[in-house]
């Protein structure tokens, strides 16, 4: 696991924001956040239209007061599914979206901190959180489609 502390870990919440403490702990490494994924209409059900998106997004990482030390890369992946209805057949506001799933996977942060930030897993730290107990998993691979269940456990990469 290039650049993750051991026992670094991933938990899959249903968290919808997030950014760095505003404590100051740690802080973007830099202006880029790299993106990877995909998005596609479907056709739902009679006056439905879906829209499922399914990206990864890596935050480049680093402590606040040490800018050229260690880069920690926090891997977020979020899949979703809106909906567009058509308000002739829905009882729906013409035009909006609608949510109808939402999960997302935060790898190399802290178990069972949900504040709603970030808290990086740097080489050279002990987890702030509860360690790792899952299984080990590739936070890259959308092969594996995500869900609600709140394990936490390895990354194999960041």
């Amino acid at each position: 696991m290039s650049g993750a502390a051991p026992g670094t870990s991933y938990s899959r919440t249903p968290r919808e924001f997030h950014r760095a403490p505003p404590q100051g702990g740690v802080r973007p490494a830099g202006d880029v956040v790299k993106v990877r994924g995909r998005m596609r209409a479907t056709a739902g059900e009679p006056g439905v239209v879906k829209v499922g998106a399914d990206y990864t997004f890596v935050y480049p990482l680093v402590r606040a007061g040490d800018p050229d030390g260690p880069v920690a890369r926090v891997i977020v992946r979020r899949e979703l599914t809106l909906t567009l209805n058509d308000p002739a057949a829905w009882d729906v506001t013409e035009g909006r979206l609608l949510l109808e799933k939402y999960y997302a996977e935060h790898n190399n942060t802290d178990c069972g901190v949900d504040d709603g930030y970030l808290h990086p897993g740097f080489a050279d730290d002990a987890p702030d959180g509860e360690r790792s107990t899952g299984a080990a998993v590739d936070p890259y691979d959308t092969t594996v489609p995500l869900t609600p269940d709140a394990s936490c456990g390895r990354v194999t990469r960041t």
